[in-house]
């Protein structure tokens, strides 16, 4: 991980002695000064740089000792820096935890919206109501406001963050609300014949789809369109054609039974989630999971 010239060397960090990441370091600090202020830099699993201020730094240590143990941050798939305890460090600085998940009630807004820059004059306690006038207007480019039938959207994720155009999803994919996928659609941009959908892989973090996203409305701002993927058909599915109608068929045979699925297709279909659904009927069928298998 590079680092800003003219840096130099604040803490050593500490090291678990315990598990895979035994002896390894963790946290280095750097101190820097920008704008003739000091501010500190640690370093945070995988390749991310935090940026703290003293008096963040402080908070962390204090909090530190409280608890009687040293504190290992990493940057969440979420964006945000958090540790094995399930608390964002924004969290630890500004002593606001336990308050529900998401911002529900009250939680800590990035006044930047940069995940990473905690220093203290960065952070502040705001109501949901607060943070959402905090970003109405503030980027160009960005929605202004969303609906009140809008689905809520997911931690980490924030309405300034999605581009115009840019809208999110959420779907159970069974009865019981066990199972679910989220991703992101580009809708009625003027120069898509028809939405642009995102991987809905639970595989892929939902801060990666919102990326995949807001990259293909900057690409279509520059007139460069999303190229169509070629999805090949996972083993034991294959398309047909009968009686003039495309089908999917997942067929396969264990030691115990015959495992056999017919699935008409629509004339115009997206062959990802017609997977997915032929993985459900297979699911409710059988009570057999597929999932590693033709997803």
């Amino acid at each position: 991980m590079e680092l800003p010239t003219g840096v130099k060397k604040y803490s050593d960090g500490h090291f678990s002695k315990l598990g895979k990441s035994a002896n390894i370091m963790k946290n280095p600090i750097w101190k820097v000064t920008e704008n003739e202020k000091e501010y500190l830099l640690m370093y945070c699993e995988k390749d991310t740089i935090c940026k703290l201020c003293f008096e963040s730094y402080q908070k962390i240590l204090d909090y530190e000792k409280t608890i009687n143990k040293k504190i290992t941050w990493y940057k969440h798939q979420n964006g945000y820096i958090i540790c094995s305890q399930n608390i964002y460090i924004h969290q630890i600085i500004m002593n606001c935890y336990g308050n529900g998940k998401g911002t529900k009630n009250i939680s800590v807004d990035h006044i930047d919206q940069d995940p990473l820059n905690n220093t203290t004059e960065n952070l502040r306690i705001a109501t949901r109501k607060e943070q959402e006038q905090n970003t109405k207007g503030i980027k160009e480019g960005t929605k202004r406001e969303r609906k009140h039938s809008a689905k809520e959207l997911p931690n980490g994720i924030r309405q300034e963050m999605m581009k115009k155009y840019v809208v999110y999803y959420h779907e159970w994919l069974d009865k019981e609300h066990t199972k679910k996928r989220e991703f992101f659609k580009v809708e009625k941009h003027p120069k898509l014949d028809k939405p642009w959908t995102t991987t809905k892989s639970e595989k892929v973090s939902i801060q990666e789809k919102l990326n995949q996203a807001n990259k293909v409305v900057q690409d279509l701002d520059n007139n460069i369109y999303p190229q169509k993927e070629e999805l090949k058909l996972p083993k034991y599915v294959s398309l047909v054609n009968m009686r003039g109608k495309n089908h999917l068929v997942f067929d396969k045979r264990t030691n115990e039974k015959r495992l056999n699925i017919k699935m008409v297709l629509p004339e115009e279909y997206d062959l990802h989630e017609q997977l997915e659904t032929l993985y459900n009927k297979i699911n409710d069928k059988y009570s057999y999971d597929c999932t590693s298998e033709i997803l």
